[in-house]
């Protein structure tokens, strides 16, 4: 707080200050200094390496050392903090000057640090003591050399974390943190080309080349970047060991720096120390970019917002060294003159003095005495040589010094002093005794007895279910939080309703009025962006509007690498609060897709990636889910890409149907406290055979990856597979398919059939296409190309010929075939970062927007401009009835193919 007083001025030009000047300087920008970094203890140690922590974006760690041989002392590890200039957060005394250090991306606590003696070490922020955690030694493969780079890398396969480093020894090294050591192994050992070294018996060794810097590939994390002090820089692999995949000849002193791009993959940047800056394609041999700084370049860059922006500084040209500081002296001589002058008590003064008086003929009794009593005269000459030197007593100030003082004036001491009213204050006294505690456990005894009779006396059927699931009720007392819950939920919507009031203003009132002069084309509102903290890193692999509650929908989180795959959320949003979910529930596996009950919205079923499928409900308390799917109850194999709700069966039982990319599609009923599957078809790859036992020869199953049941016939139903194929199925038929369309060249992500048309069903693929299909035809009606692979599509439900389709690129594509057959009425991207994947989208069933989610866990809603949502005008003749006015919409577009 006193820093944050005293450096005030620095904080608000941090937080607020643009320099407004940059609008008058074309291109060209300036430097803000703010807060400077520095303790007394370390000030003769240079900076040798820095590192911001990449959790805690105000705390950076630094490493002090020294680049002279002769001046190698010790060194010292700080971690400062932007809310903090004075004084670091955290000080770590070392033995040997620090050269270089990273911190762990996943694990901020964790710094490895490389030294000049060629240990490296790794100290742990959260322990206490100033002695590093991990340290190596002459027996685990440490340096012989000082250690130039350091990089921590993914955990390995038994999540052990795993770091490189670089030395001018020669050796990359693979560091394992194992228990309490280091394990290491050798990488690559970088050989000098053209150098050899004589060995006894007339062999010749080839010399090792020193290693000065080193970075790995942003993507692929087995390929990185070595530098020598020879000035080449190797392309290398961690899988090979004995040569470099590239070389590229980039100085002849020491390269001092290599950082990859951030954004592009085969770009690269290096420096020197004679004073070269360069940018390269690691395709090509030469540089694309050389800058000439005039002084010799001591580390480079890359900015994190722009892939084109880097920073580089210079040193005062001498070679890794700063400028030696000479020790201040405490005399300061301000005037020097070289005379003639001599004190004259001096030997020298008085032989002159002497010899004066002896060419005028006079001699002085006290030369005299002295004299005769150098020349061993008697004590009489002596005793006068003393009277004599008695009267001329020696003066005090020898050379008419005055000394002069003053005082001045001290400021007389003033008092503060305020004076406040006390705190009340209150006497509480009370004695405990064995009785007291025994009555009071007799008392809440009494009570949890009347509670569970309470509840024996009207069970209803739904408790006894529960009574047999739990034996044991373990009684809670009422929390004061659950008291007010309702009370805060509505108090929480009013507080989001007022800070997002014109979003909701622009979601009721707002009409583009600019869609006028427009023609025939729409844009896209962006309203609420939904997002969970806890759901960051996770994708959105499925969404679903809620039938009864038109501003409650659900979220599936989960991830399409199977790299990557970890646990997954189900989420409820509500357009009343974007800022928190209605509910959540985590999972162990990634949520791939679901669907909420039409009649009972509570009911919400979920197909995970490990093949389970599972049933939500939501009037029930906890994060467990009501239904579960398990080996022995036929769960899948392979990951459920699709799950849909369907009609209750004779006995009234729900029911559902899954698809899974174990070629499967299985329908499930909700019978008592289990899920009880049924095999409704095996999807069969045409063509594809495996060797079975004695030669037999097995068909391959295909694998099943969406599906969509017919709106009017409700045994009919699409299967789209990965080979790019739609089948159309019966539930009646469990051995063949009624029809095989040949769609796309990839896997069909999604199929939708109309909502007024009984023919006519879409699909989209990540072969860039879009398809409408009549089911009576084997070609579709129409294609259209997005030039980007599709991640889904749907159709509206107000009109017959408008449907919308997101991309990869992070564009919205929606398409009105009433208006234009061939091209999108509007094409807009509605995400920020240019890497961001669209992956679902839906259509409110009643208001007009839809939402749009992302592989970054956020779900974007937008709202339709008014020629995005006009319903198509058919002249309705006396002879057709208004049944036959839906299927027409979509006939007198679709007639033209």
């Amino acid at each position: 707080m006193v820093n944050q007083n005293t450096f005030d001025d620095i904080a608000q030009d941090f937080k607020y200050f643009e320099d407004a000047s940059d609008e008058f300087r074309g291109q060209k920008g300036t430097l803000l200094p703010l807060w400077k970094f520095q303790q007394d203890e370390p000030k003769r140690l240079a900076v040798t390496s820095l590192c911001w922590n990449p959790a805690y974006k105000d705390l950076f760690a630094v490493g002090y050392g020294s680049y002279d041989i002769d001046k190698q002392h010790g060194g010292k590890l700080q971690l400062y903090s932007l809310k903090n200039p004075s004084f670091p957060e955290y000080s770590f005394p070392t033995d040997s000057g620090v050269m270089c250090l990273d911190i762990n991306p996943l694990c901020p606590h964790l710094v490895v640090v490389g030294f000049y003696d060629g240990n490296v070490a790794v100290y742990n922020l959260i322990e206490k003591h100033e002695q590093p955690a991990f340290k190596s030694h002459s027996k685990s493969g440490r340096h012989t050399d000082p250690v130039w780079q350091v990089k921590w890398q993914k955990v390995d396969l038994e999540e052990r974390h795993t770091f490189f480093s670089v030395s001018a020894d020669g050796r990359v090294v693979s560091w394992t943190l194992v228990k309490n050591e280091l394990v290491f192994t050798d990488i690559i050992r970088l050989s000098g080309e053209g150098a050899v070294t004589d060995r006894p018996q007339g062999q010749q060794l080839q010399t090792m080349a020193c290693g000065i810097s080193m970075d790995f590939h942003k993507q692929n994390d087995s390929h990185f970047l070595v530098g020598t002090e020879e000035g080449k820089i190797h392309k290398c692999k961690k899988g090979y060991s004995r040569h470099f995949l590239k070389t590229f000849e980039a100085n002849d002193v020491p390269v001092d720096a290599l950082r990859w791009n951030l954004f592009h993959p085969d770009i690269f940047i290096s420096c020197s120390i004679d004073g070269t800056v360069k940018i390269w394609d690691q395709t090509v041999k030469t540089p694309m970019f050389t800058f000439d700084l005039n002084a010799p370049v001591g580390d480079v860059a890359w900015s994190p917002y722009s892939s084109t922006v880097f920073a580089a500084i210079t040193t005062d040209g001498k070679e890794r060294a700063y400028k030696p500081i000479s020790s201040v002296d405490q005399l300061a001589v301000h005037f020097s003159l070289n005379g003639h002058m001599l004190h004259k008590d001096s030997d020298e003064a008085r032989r002159q003095r002497a010899k004066q008086d002896v060419s005028e003929g006079i001699v002085c009794p006290v030369h005299q005495a002295t004299w005769e009593a150098e020349e061993g005269g008697g004590g009489e000459r002596t005793e006068s040589a003393e009277s004599t030197t008695k009267k001329d007593q020696k003066v005090t100030n020898q050379f008419n010094f005055s000394e002069r003082a003053s005082q001045t004036l001290n400021n007389p001491l003033r008092e503060r002093g305020s004076q406040t009213e006390p705190p009340p204050r209150a006497n509480f006294s009370a004695t405990a005794n064995q009785w007291k505690i025994y009555d009071s456990y007799l008392e809440e005894l009494e009570k949890q007895e009347k509670n569970k009779e309470k509840q024996k006396a009207t069970p209803t059927k739904k408790e006894e279910g529960k009574n047999k699931k739990k034996s044991m009720v373990i009684e809670t007392q009422s929390d004061d939080i659950t008291k007010v819950g309702k009370v805060a939920k509505i108090i929480e919507r009013m507080v989001n309703q007022n800070t997002f009031d014109d979003i909701a203003q622009d979601f009721k009132y707002f009409e583009d009025a600019s869609d006028e002069f427009r023609e025939q084309e729409g844009t896209l509102l962006p309203l609420w962006k939904f997002q969970y903290d806890k759901a960051k890193r996770l994708a959105v692999t499925a969404l679903c509007w809620n039938q009864t509650y038109k501003d409650l929908f659900a979220v599936g989180h989960g991830s399409y690498d199977f790299t990557k795959q970890g646990h997954g959320m189900l989420l409820f949003y509500s357009l009343k609060n974007s800022t928190f979910p209605e509910y959540s529930f985590p999972t162990d596996s990634g949520v791939m897709c679901l669907d909420i009950h039409p009649i009972c919205p509570y009911m919400v079923v979920v197909g995970f990636y490990d093949g389970n499928v599972a049933v939500y409900n939501l009037k029930e308390e906890g994060e467990q889910p009501a239904y579960k799917s398990t080996a022995n109850t036929g769960k899948h194999t392979d990951p459920v890409w699709q799950v849909k709700w369907q009609k209750d069966d004779m006995d009234n039982n729900h029911n559902l149907f899954s698809v899974s990319s174990d070629g499967r599609v299985v329908s499930w009923t909700l019978v008592k406290n289990e899920l009880v599957f049924t095999d409704i078809i095996r999807l069969s790859g045409e063509g594809a055979v495996t060797d079975g036992p004695e030669g037999l020869q097995l068909q391959t199953m295909a694998c099943g990856t969406s599906f969509d049941f017919h709106k009017q016939i409700d045994y009919l139903f699409l299967v789209g597979t990965e080979e790019g194929k739609i089948h159309k199925c019966s539930k009646a038929y469990s051995s063949q398919f009624l029809e095989t369309y040949h769609a796309h060249n990839m896997a069909v992500d999604t199929l939708r059939w109309n909502h007024f048309h009984s023919k006519v069903f879409i699909s989209c693929s990540s072969d860039w296409t879009v398809k409408i299909w009549d089911h009576t035809v084997k070609t579709p009606m129409f294609t259209f190309d997005l030039n980007a692979p599709v991640g889904d599509v749907a159709w509206s439900p107000y009109s017959s010929t408008v449907f919308a389709a997101v991309t990869t690129d992070g564009k919205v594509h929606v398409f009105d075939l009433s208006v234009n057959k061939y091209e999108a009425i509007c094409e807009q991207p509605v995400v920020a970062k240019k890497k961001t994947k669209l992956t679902h989208i839906e259509f409110n069933p009643v208001h007009p927007i839809i939402i749009v989610g992302d592989d970054r866990g956020c779900v974007t809603s937008l709202k339709l401009s008014p020629n995005l949502r006009k319903k198509p005008k058919v002249r309705v003749c006396a002879s057709h009835s208004t049944e036959d006015i839906v299927p027409l919409l979509l006939n007198a577009t679709l007639t033209e193919h």
